[in-house]
């Protein structure tokens, strides 16, 4: 847990050792100055992270930098939980993630609080995650396309813990991700 990494520290980090079996990372709850999207994206593209399979970046403003690391990262395959909670992470930022070799064998995502709005959801579902357990898809200013976007998705049929509070799908998009023919693993 690293709740004062600093831009210079994050640039140290990238490059030490102690890296090189690092299984969980956790970023966030910054009391001082944060890292800047450069060196988050520093951070996440070491090629000193491919033994991490946990990467949790909560309330760091810098969510943008981490993902688009992580995309580039070509050493971090075997991530399998990725969670950017209030993480300030743009859909753009998110498809590259989501598209990448890094995205690939995950279980868990957890996207709370990020306000992206219905284009993250459209970078989801023509992404090829298709394992994911656990979506938390919560406060993204989400909408009834995103609703009928997820409702359509192969990869929900995957998925077991499924959270959406906070969004507005309204009276449509609550029926279609309802009748959905891929919502059918929930526990």
């Amino acid at each position: 847990f690293l709740p004062d990494l600093t831009t210079n520290g994050a640039h140290l980090l990238a490059d030490s050792p102690a890296l090189d079996t690092l299984e969980a990372l956790s970023l966030g709850e910054f009391n001082g100055s944060e890292p800047d999207d450069v060196a988050a994206e520093d951070l996440a593209s070491s090629p000193r992270l491919g033994r991490l399979v946990h990467l949790w970046a909560r309330h760091v403003p810098a969510g943008n930098g981490i993902a688009r690391g992580l995309a580039r990262n070509s050493h971090a395959r075997g991530l399998q939980e990725a969670e950017f909670f209030g993480a300030g992470l743009g859909a753009n930022p998110f498809a590259e993630f989501a598209s990448s070799p890094a995205a690939k064998g995950l279980r868990v995502l957890n996207l709370q609080t990020n306000y992206f709005g219905d284009d993250a959801v459209r970078a989801l579902v023509e992404s090829p995650l298709r394992s994911l357990s656990k979506l938390n898809l919560r406060y993204n200013s989400l909408t009834a396309e995103s609703a009928r976007l997820l409702a359509t998705w192969p990869g929900l049929r995957s998925v077991r813990e499924l959270l959406l509070g906070g969004n507005q799908f309204g009276a449509s998009g609550a029926r279609a991700l309802l009748a959905s023919e891929h919502l059918t693993g929930l526990t």
